[in-house]
């Protein structure tokens, strides 16, 4: 039996924009596509879940319609669509038309009648319809063969309702849905029902009498008395309210059934507009991928020759995830003059050639000195060859840092994605692509057709690098500190796996104690892991008093607990178990997974294109996040040791960087002045603000005047520094008050750097880092101040972030160039943490001191303190 599928297209829209709300979907140029994704993607599922033989979505007329006829106050209560919504309104007709799918609006009608007439139509031909809509009204049509799919949210959450569902819903059968809403009315539509009559009541006169008409057909018999009353003084409200409420089923259309045949998508236009849009994930789900080009690769074999000149398209093959561990499968090669070939190592097919061969016939031209390579992500190709015993330093254009640098909020740098924004190509899915690269064969076309690609696209993305303006910090900075990171990942850091162990051990022991004794104060054991049971030991058992309610109860986060522990030792407990759990999993036990047990050491990866203000990230583990304070912190420090007895850690870290940046940014004469004289600058300014001698700034003071000298650089406001410095709020917004006085060039720079992202789309660093904010002139409130905050951060933080990799260059250039041994193994914010034998600790410390100050020229000093220790605990 045939289908046809009835969307309704304003209720998809509608909740395609609420269940995306927040979410800041924006184009690079600015447009605000999130309810577009989410009206896409329910289209894309409807489509293929249902698979249907015809489709339509139907729209309200842009006219009053008939209702508006019979009441003119019809639907005036609705608020007017929100700007943002109506701005994506064509976007959303383009994908809907370029899917596939007719779109039916008639004159007079609303969307819900044109559903009603195609499914009245559907039902005297035999057709089954399905219905998609976010509208309870539309229930009214559910029979034998017709059902509705209510979508809410963004249209992830899906109920299907047939004729049982409903009347398991209502407690009535949909035909007399009509005649319950006419009771009952719709405040959201401004139908008025009778008044008094609830739910409940309307429920038992429809399942009693029937209809409306049924009803009052038989008035007098209707109890009690009250509710006889009511009715009798509503009929004319209640039969008027049926004729707003009952779908319309003979709508004159232009278009019927057969003109409504589904025949696909039209893949040239939904490519089209998805690029336009920047969809490329729905790109590769909903626009069929063309033949993805490539020849067949000269697969390598003992003694074959190879060919090749020009640039090199480079790509590693690897089993596993990117990192030291990760197996190399094979490497592959695309010469821009010559051919394809493909390198087996780590196959388990009986072709692999041996690695010293492999090494022979490809460690020369990937060396310094060799062929000019071409690769997506030279840090993760050359961690894995050098594993290899094949050094790679002849990188001369890696395509995943200059997309990261055109772009960097954007978060779309796989190679699929530059493929498709330069060439137009829509690769598969990444699940589609392992199944091919099963084979050697299957490997070696995929390995070819990617380093081709590279080579492909590296022009347009050097012409995009120079337009933007970043071909100097391109090519001055980050492609540099590839090498560097390199060499960080491979050395890795020497932890000790017994140290950590017996802390692993000892916190066991503490969770024990924890649960023990939360069990003794609830009375009863309960899973501290549950905010189930937790919310109702604390607030059904000890009757403590909720703060707020969550989908699956009384919230239960750190916050509630707490503010509780001030008046129950029970929740203190659940704090010290959560805080000890922490330390143990995220932690302690993770370390220890990730300690290769063949070198003691945790090779971490450093991410160089993953934040939007240019900071190194750390992963599997994250080495940025190991705690410092508390006693645990510490005790986890202290198992991050030297390479041997007679090495030692040193650690370089920046002093105040970021306020440094920010008086050279802003100019600002007392902040310029404080720093130059090498005064305490927190001290400095609570003086200025409290207006005492620095000698007289006690701790709180100088605590306070931190908290604003840090919190302006992230747009704080009075609540935040009420909430930090435990000060009521006036006395918080006097205290920024005098601070805007005391740094009045600060501020002045906060309102240009706003101004310039407004005007631009976007902010710089000092060397030039581009941060694009698409929702700087966002209609949403909340989008719009946290772009206004990145605007006058990205900037401070952006330039440290620039700053420290220069130094970490030039550190690791000198120490090179002196012949140590020590080297990098560790950079958090503004931290250098070396490893070095102890008689290098003087000449690593003069380094460090030298290359650091002079990384770049502010209008203050950089001030760089320099700690040393048995164990990375030791150095802070």
């Amino acid at each position: 039996m045939s289908k046809l599928l009835l969307i309704d297209g304003a209720a998809i829209a509608y909740r395609a924009h609420y269940g995306l709300a927040g979410s800041g979907l924006a184009t690079a140029d600015g447009r605000s596509t999130g309810a577009t994704y989410g009206y896409a993607t329910t289209l894309h599922r409807l489509l293929r879940d249902e698979k249907p033989d015809y489709v339509c979505v139907a729209l309200d007329s842009d006219k009053p319609t008939y209702r508006h006829d019979l009441f003119e106050d019809y639907k005036a209560g609705r608020p007017e669509m929100p700007e943002d919504l109506a701005d994506q309104l064509g976007y959303m007709r383009e994908i809907t038309e370029a899917l596939g799918i007719p779109v039916l609006e008639a004159e007079g009608y609303e969307a819900d009648d044109i559903i009603g007439t195609l499914t009245a139509e559907a039902a005297r031909r035999g057709v089954r319809v399905a219905i998609a809509t976010g509208d309870k009204d539309l229930l009214q049509l559910v029979d034998d063969k017709t059902r509705v799919i209510m979508l809410s949210g963004a249209g992830r959450d899906t109920k299907v309702f047939n004729a049982r569902k409903v009347e398991e819903k209502y407690g009535l059968p949909p035909a007399l849905l009509p005649d319950y809403f006419s009771l009952v009315g719709d405040p959201i539509d401004n139908i008025a029902g009778v008044p008094g009559i609830g739910e409940k009541t309307a429920r038992a006169l429809v399942s009693k009498y029937g209809g409306l008409e049924d009803i009052y057909a038989d008035l007098d018999g209707v109890e009690p008395p009250r509710v006889r009353e009511l009715l009798e003084k509503g009929r004319d409200q209640a039969f008027a309210s049926l004729e707003l409420v009952r779908i319309n089923l003979g709508v004159p259309l232009e278009r019927g059934l057969e003109d409504l045949k589904y025949e696909g998508v039209d893949a040239a236009r939904l490519k089209k507009i998805l690029k336009d849009l920047e969809f490329r994930d729905l790109l590769r789900k909903m626009a069929p991928a063309g033949a993805e080009p490539g020849g067949e690769p000269v697969i390598w074999t003992e003694g074959a020759r190879l060919e090749c000149a020009g640039r090199v398209g480079l790509e590693v093959d690897l089993e596993a995830a990117p990192g030291t561990k990760a197996k190399v499968r094979g490497i592959g090669l695309s010469c821009e003059t010559g051919g394809d070939y493909y390198f087996p190592v780590g196959h388990r097919e009986p072709v692999n050639v041996p690695v010293e061969e492999v090494r022979k016939a490809v460690g020369a031209l990937l060396g310094a000195g060799g062929a000019a390579v071409v690769v997506h992500d030279a840090k993760r190709a050359a961690v894995a060859l050098k594993r290899l015993g094949i050094d790679v330093h002849g990188v001369e254009f890696d395509t995943l840092l200059a997309r990261y640098l055109l772009n960097p909020g954007r978060g779309q740098n796989s190679l699929a994605d530059i493929v498709l924004d330069y060439t137009g190509q829509v690769w598969a899915a990444p699940g589609e692509r392992r199944e091919r690269t099963a084979t050697v064969r299957g490997a070696s076309r995929e390995c070819s057709r990617r380093a081709r690609a590279v080579l492909e696209v590296r022009e347009p993305l050097a012409e995009d690098l120079k337009g933007a303006g970043l071909t100097g910090l391109y090519r001055d900075i980050e492609l540099p500190l590839v090498d560097v990171l390199v060499d960080m990942e491979i050395r890795g850091i020497r932890v000790d796996t017994a140290m950590l162990a017996d802390l692993s051990d000892e916190l066991d022991k503490e969770l024990f104690r924890c649960r023990k004794e939360a069990y003794a104060l609830a009375g009863h054991e309960f899973n501290l892991n549950s905010p189930r049971e937790l919310s109702k030991v604390l607030f059904e058992e000890l009757g403590l008093k909720p703060a707020r309610r969550t989908k699956t109860g009384y919230s239960t986060d750190v916050s509630v607990l707490t503010r509780l522990a001030a008046e129950h030792e029970l929740p203190r407990r659940v704090l010290d178990y959560r805080r000890v759990s922490k330390l143990k999993t995220t932690y302690v036990d993770q370390l220890l997974k990730s300690a290769d047990p063949e070198t003691g050491r945790i090779h971490a990866h450093f991410n160089q294109a993953v934040t939007a203000t240019g900071r190194l990230s750390s992963s599997d583990p994250n080495l940025q996040n190991i705690p410092i304070r508390g006693e645990h912190g510490g005790e986890i420090r202290k198992a991050f040791v030297p390479s041997g007895p007679d090495w030692c850690f040193v650690s370089a870290d920046y002093s105040q960087i970021e306020l440094r940046v920010l008086g050279h940014l802003s100019g600002e004469p007392a902040l310029l002045k404080a720093f130059k004289r090498g005064d305490d600058i927190h001290t400095r300014t609570a003086a200025f603000v409290f207006k005492v001698d620095p000698a007289d700034v006690s701790r709180e003071m100088r605590g306070i005047a931190k908290a604003v000298n840090f919190g302006v650089i992230y747009g704080m406001g009075v609540q935040a520094l009420a909430k930090t410095t435990n000060l009521p709020l006036k006395e918080a917004q006097a205290f920024l008050d005098e601070h805007r006085r005391t740094y009045p060039a600060v501020y002045e720079f906060i309102d240009a750097a706003v101004k310039h992202a407004r005007e631009k789309g976007y902010v710089e660093t000092l060397l030039g880092r581009r941060r694009y904010l698409p929702n700087i002139a966002s209609s949403n409130q909340g989008l719009r101040s946290a772009s206004e905050r990145m605007a006058v951060n990205t900037p401070v933080q952006g330039s440290a972030a620039d700053i420290i990799k220069l130094a970490m260059l030039r550190v690791h250039r000198r120490i090179a160039e002196s012949g140590l041994k020590g080297g990098i193994v560790i950079q958090v914010h503004d931290d250098i943490l070396i490893d070095c034998p102890l008689a290098e600790q003087a000449e690593i410390s003069r380094i460090l001191e030298e290359e650091m100050s002079g990384a770049y020229d502010l209008e203050v000093p950089l001030k760089v303190d320099i700690s040393t220790g048995a164990n990375w605990y030791e150095t802070h």
